[in-house]
């Protein structure tokens, strides 16, 4: 053991003086290497510094001057001829719009007002259909119905096609209020007239009617409604609706409604029930 103690001491100490040599050698190249960039800076700071001057003649800076002068001019130039159309655009744009605007209204002034002008001219070239009520005594008499004669005439300048409607002819209690309604289960005449011609027209009696339990009936005077009417406590009614097609193609309407009996009296019901259609 003893031995190997003695080689062990001997082997650390030849490592340690190993590393002791290796240390000295390192701390040496390491001043070398300092003394070496010290003495580059001093040389560095001993050496004179160098000036020179660049001399250019004065007629080559006048020269460069006016070729930039010249070059600035050629920008500002171009920037203002490129504003100048820039703002010739614009107000090209703008006058075309205008015009545009303008030739738009225009055309539709010039389209308003040839529509209204072809509207006026269907309007008083075409067919008129109105109703009449044809006056004269009606002969009412107990125990007895009655007929009351109407007319359906044309007042227009052309032909009246597919003349057709409805017509009902009642008596009505006063105050009693008018349905003008022509479905079934209210008694009235569907009537067919075909073409009725300018100032043409077609006279027809209805008899008065009342729906009865199954269809529609007769009505039939008696004393007491005989009273009633001339007192005008009931009123004989005639109205309607018809309709029919102009030269043009164009439909039409008319309704109608009158008091046959004491007529100074007819209600504002009645009155308003009494239209056209415009066109």
């Amino acid at each position: 053991m003893d031995r190997f103690a003695q080689q062990f001491l001997s082997l650390a100490r030849k490592l340690m003086a190993e590393l002791r040599a290796i240390k000295e050698g390192i701390q040496k190249q390491t001043e070398a290497v300092n003394k070496h960039y010290a003495a580059q800076e001093n040389q560095q700071q001993n050496t004179p510094t160098l000036k020179a001057e660049l001399q250019i003649p004065d007629a080559l800076v006048a020269q460069t001057k006016e070729t930039n002068a010249k070059s600035e001019r050629r920008e500002k130039f171009k920037v203002v001829i490129e504003l100048t159309t820039l703002f010739a655009v614009l107000a090209y744009t703008t006058v075309a719009a205008f015009q545009w605007w303008e030739m738009r209204k225009t055309t539709k002034a010039t389209q308003q007002s040839v529509a209204d002008a072809d509207r006026n001219f269907r309007r008083d070239e075409r067919a008129w259909i109105a109703f009449a009520f044809v006056g004269g005594n009606i002969q009412l008499t107990v125990g007895k119905s009655f007929f009351v004669t109407t007319q359906v005439l044309n007042t227009g300048k052309t032909p009246a096609k597919n003349v057709e409607g409805n017509i009902a002819v009642r008596v009505v209690k006063k105050g009693e209020h008018l349905e003008f309604v022509y479905t079934p289960g209210h008694a009235n005449y569907r009537v067919v007239g075909g073409t009725i011609f300018p100032n043409g027209s077609i006279t027809q009696s209805f008899e008065g009617i009342q729906h009865g339990p199954e269809k529609a009936e007769a009505i039939v005077i008696t004393k007491t409604l005989l009273q009633e009417i001339v007192s005008s406590e009931s009123f004989i009614v005639v109205y309607g609706k018809l309709t029919y097609t102009d030269i043009f193609g164009a439909p039409h309407w008319t309704t109608y409604c009158r008091y046959v009996t004491n007529p100074s009296l007819i209600s504002e019901e009645c009155t308003r029930y009494n239209n056209t259609d415009e066109d």
